[in-house]
């Protein structure tokens, strides 16, 4: 899969700030292959230089423990909300009509997150 622009660049100065970053996905969707799923996905990240401390396979986001969450799937933010959460959209054709707060780049939308984090006192 392409890397989205400024993705590694955004990670990276998250990880700087201070942000411990987990990385949630449900890719274990189809049985007899998990571990070449999770293999495939660690040395993707890896190869991709994204910055993280830990990775999570699960279609229930909702059971990570989070201070934030930054999701593209209109599903995915509904339910994050509904828990409680602060989900931050990334900007996708398919989530248009999702409220935000929204991300529409890597480079100008982590700040924001940034922001929040040390607003909540997560960040110093």
């Amino acid at each position: 899969m392409p890397l989205i622009p400024g993705a590694v660049e955004a990670m990276q100065k998250l990880s700087d700030a201070g942000a411990h970053i987990r990385i949630v996905t449900h890719r274990l969707i189809f049985g007899g292959w998990h571990q070449k799923v999770v293999s495939d996905t660690a040395a993707w990240l890896e190869t991709s230089r994204i910055s993280y401390m830990s990775l999570c396979f699960t279609g229930l986001k909702d059971s990570v423990g989070s201070h934030v969450f930054l999701e593209d799937s209109p599903a995915n933010i509904e339910d994050l909300r509904e828990h409680g959460f602060k989900v931050f959209v990334y900007d996708q054709d398919y989530n248009r009509e999702v409220a935000g707060p929204r991300i529409d780049s890597w480079d100008e939308g982590i700040d924001e997150v940034i922001g929040y984090l040390r607003e909540i006192g997560q960040l110093s």
